[in-house]
């Protein structure tokens, strides 16, 4: 393809080349459905398989031309706004170059959307492939562009995770299938990921402000912290000790100041959303309160927050006699 055209000297000439295409259904599928979805792929096999949001909103190549012909120009001007915005501010070169470095993130094929408008990542991405699947929430606990730049997108993974990744006893998966289904529960959850999720829920709604959707997703959250606890703090210390899965991909054993800061956090921002709800939230402020105190004179050592190694005492059977990683931890009867 080639656009013939002359400049004299001096002359400047912009040339538009527009692109689109259209490929509403793929191959692309990833993790372990549960049963009972098992069932409804055998009736139609094409549920098995990610279909990206467009092939919701047009039904073939020409409606997809059409719209970005006639949306060009506004898009073209919102994209000006926002880029001219963004390199005017007074933030610090370097800052400027990290944040925007980040954002291009939001471009590439590390980041999907499904055929409901619902968001799924991966972890990173090569030329042609994707690295670690799932919405990984551990991994994404630390990305903020997405819930202040496109806030009902952050919201949809918060709806991942305590829906499709979630059981009924609260323990959560941190890697989402895709397409975003009921998913199996044959491994650790992983205790900054799913504490960090609680943490994020009490943002979300700050920035929404929806208050019908945090009703909604309340007793879901609330049967999450409830799992941790249970979990990872079952002597109700108000500190992570249990052998703990985290973003290390290994188990911490024994009490962390890096996962009890999780908790701490998880315990404050469920107590804020309890109280706004006028919902019980008293033995949540008791372990708030005894964490912190564990925190603050247990874990740290006058320069830093540490962890207290320990294998004995614990409702985990002795690492020694059996392999953390990769299956399930053996409990003492």
């Amino acid at each position: 393809m080639f656009v013939p055209f002359s400049l004299n000297p001096g002359q400047k000439k912009v040339i538009k080349l527009y692109m689109c295409w259209y490929v509403p259904q793929t191959k692309l599928q990833f993790g372990e459905v549960d049963a009972e979805f098992k069932k409804k792929v055998e009736q139609d096999p094409l549920l098995q398989y990610h279909k990206p949001w467009y092939s919701s909103r047009f039904s073939n190549i020409n409606e997809v031309a059409d719209f970005w012909r006639s949306s060009y120009a506004e898009l073209y001007k919102k994209t000006q706004l926002f880029t001219k915005a963004f390199y005017n501010s007074t933030l610090p070169a370097e800052v400027t170059d990290a944040v925007a470095a980040n954002l291009t993130i939001l471009k590439s094929p590390t980041v999907l959307r499904q055929y409901d408008g619902r968001f799924w990542t991966w972890e990173g991405c090569g030329d042609n492939w994707g690295s670690c699947h799932g919405s990984c929430t551990h991994v994404w606990n630390y990305a903020q562009a997405v819930p202040h730049l496109f806030p009902a997108l952050e919201r949809s993974l918060r709806e991942t995770e305590f829906n499709e990744n979630q059981n009924a006893e609260g323990h959560q998966v941190f890697r989402a299938n895709l397409p975003i289904s009921p998913t199996t529960h044959n491994f650790h959850s992983a205790v900054d990921g799913q504490l960090g999720g609680i943490m994020k829920v009490y943002r979300d709604w700050r920035i929404s402000g929806d208050d019908q959707w945090i009703r909604n997703l309340y007793p879901k959250v609330k049967k999450s912290l409830d799992y941790c606890i249970n979990t990872w703090d079952p002597q109700r210390r108000g500190v992570i000790e249990e052998p703990h899965h985290n973003t290390y991909d290994i188990e911490f054993w024994g009490p962390t100041g890096f996962a009890t800061t999780f908790y701490l956090g998880a315990l404050n921002a469920i107590i804020t959303i309890g109280k706004y709800l006028k919902e019980e939230v008293d033995s949540y402020e008791n372990l708030l309160k005894a964490g912190k105190s564990y925190l603050e004179t247990k874990l740290f050592n006058g320069e830093y927050f540490i962890q207290d190694i320990q294998y004995e005492h614990l409702k985990a059977a002795n690492p020694a006699t059996a392999q953390s990683f990769g299956e399930n931890i053996p409990r003492k009867p």
